[in-house]
């Protein structure tokens, strides 16, 4: 039984084969239909295959009422990694009517990948996306539409949502770091940073350096730069050594852009706080002001020390391989098999069995289809467990899928309302034996969902001693197996 908010928009079949949705114009208003905003998005890959594959996945569910065109740009000799990655998802974006088009470039820099896409992307605005980058659902079409609509010009991100990281000293510095006065309601880049053709215009080509997202805040005012008003992306920290390494390549990086030449319209100094290894006192004395951060302080302290202890990189800019976390796979010579086809399962735990008129109109997913099954057995590749009584959070469904395809090895994503003491909007679980799982699913708050992969589903509870629906789901917790 197929269930929507509405009339349902139909899909095309190959959208159909993913799982997808293709909006109607019912699904738009008719200005939106007929102008659609225009965004293009440059994504400069080395290597990656998994993270890259989430990353398109996520473009493509999230593309709906928008003048979309991916550029990849495969760099360095791991290219032939990315384009056998890329070529199965080709097809599919065009049956979306968005264009994806893979460029080749043997030269292992960033930068230069960045400036590749700029030369043949289309004029107007541009999304510079790291191809490890996971968006939200509800990202790409405000995104865009701020960007047509600026009367001057406009560096624009969707707004971060952090992953708690496992290790405690991680977890300590990225609690600091995310709140450092540069960092906190402004745009930090990231790997997910977008401008206007007006923003664009401030500066030429990138530089060769290995912060271009700091390069190019520096190019807009603060009253130039702001987050986006809807969507987000999955912000997730390398861990331990790899984040000390990343810390100092931070910091390198800043101080070879303040080594740069004077620019005309550069606004931003990295050394007043753009990056927490710059500009330390100041920082320091933020955190003193912040009895919440205190805990973390020595974490943090730690970390920064670490960072500094280690050597300079020998080769500067973003052609040094240590530009790049982490470290990069093989290279694979055989074509990837095609994208897979995910299918969810809505299994209803309350007295009646049964959903709620409220709930049947107003929890529909635009992401991907969903289809009741009692039981939840079946060629499913998730069970979503709800309460039906009272809907979730608007668009909550769509963001715990968006956390699934992201970190698709983890079993259990257990979502609802967040709790507003944690500073964490997702964090990672052990999970290990049907205790564990039964114990994760029993702990919460109201009207979340519970998210399974079906390899899970009879550890979780497909017989009749299956837990109920929790009472109360905490912030989102993302479960190993």
């Amino acid at each position: 039984m197929k269930f929507a908010a509405g009339p349902r928009d139909m899909p095309t079949d190959s959208a159909a084969d993913m799982g997808l949705r293709v909006m109607s114009p019912k699904g738009q208003s008719a200005v939106a239909a007929a102008h659609p905003p225009q965004l293009d998005v440059v994504l400069p890959a080395r290597g990656e295959t998994d993270t890259l594959v989430a990353c398109l996945d996520g473009l493509l569910r999230d593309s709906a009422g928008v003048d979309l065109k991916v550029f990849v740009v495969a760099n360095g000799p791991e290219r032939a990694v990315t384009i056998a990655a890329t070529t199965p998802w080709i097809d599919l974006f065009r049956q979306r009517g968005v264009e994806l088009r893979v460029l080749e470039d043997e030269i292992p820099s960033k930068t230069n990948a960045l400036d590749h896409g700029d030369r043949v992307r289309r004029d107007g605005s541009v999304l510079y996306l790291d191809a490890d980058v996971m968006i939200l659902p509800g990202t790409i079409r405000p995104l865009a539409t701020d960007l047509a609509a600026a009367k001057g010009p406009l560096l624009t991100s969707p707004r971060p949502r952090p992953v708690r990281p496992t290790d405690p000293l991680s977890r300590s510095y990225v609690h600091v770091w995310t709140r450092l006065p540069a960092m906190a309601d402004d745009v930090m880049g990231g790997g997910c940073y977008a401008v206007n053709a007006a923003g664009r215009e401030r500066w030429g080509t990138f530089p060769n350096v290995l912060n271009d997202d700091s390069f190019v805040r520096g190019c807009f005012d603060r009253s130039e730069r702001r987050l986006a008003a809807a969507g987000g992306f999955l912000q997730i920290a390398p861990e331990g050594k790899a984040l000390v390494s990343c810390i100092r390549r931070w910091r390198v990086g800043n101080l070879d852009l303040r080594a740069l030449p004077a620019r005309p319209g550069a606004f931003d100094d990295p050394s007043h706080g753009s990056d927490p290894s710059v500009g330390l006192l100041k920082n320091l004395a933020h955190v003193l002001s912040r009895p919440d951060l205190w805990l973390s302080l020595p974490g943090f302290t730690v970390m920064m020390a670490r960072a500094r202890l280690l050597p300079r990189p020998k080769t500067k800019g973003a052609s040094s391989n240590k530009a790049w976390l982490p470290s990069r796979p093989a290279p694979i010579k055989a074509e990837m098999a095609p994208p897979k086809t995910h299918s969810v399962a809505v299994v209803v735990r309350n007295a009646s069995q049964e959903v709620g008129e409220g709930w049947r109109t107003q929890s529909d997913s635009a992401w991907i289809e969903l289809e009741f099954a009692p039981d939840g057995r079946g060629p499913y590749s998730y069970v979503l467990i709800v309460d039906g009584a009272a809907p979730p959070a608007a668009g909550l469904i769509d963001e715990v899928l968006a956390v699934a395809l992201r970190f698709p090895t983890f079993g259990a994503y257990v979502s609802g309302p967040k709790a507003g003491s944690s500073p964490w909007a997702y964090s990672l679980r052990p999970l290990r034996g049907r205790d564990r799982a039964a114990r994760l699913i029993e702990t919460g708050v109201p009207n979340g969902v519970v998210l399974v992969a079906s390899r899970l589903w009879p550890a979780v509870g497909a017989d009749d001693a299956r837990p109920a629906v929790p009472d109360t789901i905490g912030q989102v917790r993302i479960a190993a197996s």
